[in-house]
């Protein structure tokens, strides 16, 4: 399990946050479960649906050292989630995450990007399409199912470094989840203004 061994660089990551959802909030892209739960770390960057939300444990990176040590505790936190989920079953993305090669070429290539001139996406793994629907908005967000049928479901998206996570009592142990994620940090329940937060629910 990743940890912080004595004597190595303090966490970026300080507190892992984590709150329960009524799950009438559940929307259609979640099929509707038992729990219905976010995850997220903090401090974060400057993030505006955050802050509006309640949350004010924000962070400015001191340097790229530890913008770079962030992401990459954020990249464990969430590998650790989708192995934790992957328990009840398969990995099952409801569609993949299109990221398109900007390459240089021709004026022609440029003027007609799309069709047979368009070179074709890259293949991203499920972990680093989850980490850039995280980070950036316009990529828009991913669902992922677990299990067959589904018994969880993760969903990230719009920009905000916060999963999403629906599942079953009896197929999750929340309690360990959240530990399992935390890697040794302080957890934290704190309830948001969730309507902030949430992405379109038709």
């Amino acid at each position: 399990m990743y940890e912080k061994r004595a004597g190595s660089m303090q966490w970026q990551i300080k507190t892992i946050y984590w709150d329960m959802l009524p799950v009438e909030l559940i929307p259609p892209a979640i099929e509707w479960r038992e729990v219905f739960m976010a995850l997220w770390p903090g401090p974060i960057d400057a993030d505006q649906c955050f802050i509006e939300a309640g949350f004010t444990e924000l962070y400015e990176a001191e340097n790229e050292e530890a913008e770079d040590a962030w992401e990459s505790e954020w990249r464990e936190l969430v590998a650790t989630v989708i192995e934790q989920l992957s328990v009840v079953g398969d990995v099952r993305p409801r569609a993949a995450v299109e990221v398109l090669r900007v390459e240089e070429g021709s004026w022609l290539r440029r003027l007609f990007g799309a069709s047979s001139l368009r070179s074709p996406p890259l293949e991203l793994s499920l972990l680093d399409q989850i980490l850039l629907v995280s980070n950036d908005s316009h990529f828009g967000a991913i669902t992922v199912d677990f299990g067959e049928p589904p018994q969880a479901s993760l969903r990230a998206g719009e920009g905000h470094p916060l999963l999403w996570l629906s599942f079953d009592r009896g197929a999750i142990d929340s309690q360990r989840l959240v530990e399992q994620a935390a890697a040794g940090r302080p957890v934290k329940q704190l309830s948001l203004n969730w309507e902030r937060l949430m992405w379109h629910r038709g």
